[in-house]
């Protein structure tokens, strides 16, 4: 049985197609499931293998496959090699992903008390991806002090797959 769902295309992840529905919420669809997707929305498409692809979602000439309308070119994927798929949003806040994380531990045979936070921001535009992922550990003992570390990075799209900004 056949049966046609209409919504916006949120991720793919873990084989789960998230789908979200006027009136009926969140569908997570069984990825083995799909036959065909569309969207005119802008995507970042991950295949086994690890090589990404970013475009638009058109009706792909053959079933069971999966066409990418993107910069440079229009490629046809077999939809079972597609392993990720997120959406790239446009403004600021749409494109933006916040996490934070915090920990405690005590030890109390040595009276070691540490304190760690750490965090990620990154930005996905169209052409880049920026990030920073700031970490800090603090512990209390004898002999320790305070650590911290901030690492970023700027990624950009070289042909299909993401690698590091360098200057020309």
């Amino acid at each position: 049985m056949e049966t046609t769902s209409w919504g916006e295309v949120k991720s793919l992840a873990r084989g789960k197609l998230k789908l979200k529905v006027n009136n009926a919420g969140t569908l997570n669809i069984n990825w083995i499931h799909v036959s065909n997707i569309t969207s005119s929305q802008l995507f970042q498409i991950g295949v086994t293998g690890g090589r990404e692809y970013h475009g638009s979602l058109t009706e792909p000439a053959v079933p069971g496959q999966l066409r990418i309308a993107g910069s440079p070119d229009t490629v046809d994927l077999d939809i079972v090699d597609v392993v990720a798929i997120k959406s790239i949003h446009t403004g600021f806040w749409k494109s933006l992903d916040l996490q934070l994380g915090m920990g405690f531990s005590f030890v109390n045979s040595t009276d070691v008390l540490q304190f760690d936070v750490s965090g990620s921001a990154n930005y996905r535009a169209p052409t880049y991806l920026a990030g920073v992922d700031p970490k800090w550990l603090e512990s209390r003992e004898e002999h320790s002090g305070i650590t911290g570390a901030i690492h970023s990075a700027l990624l950009r799209p070289v042909r299909e797959t993401w690698r590091p900004l360098q200057k020309p």
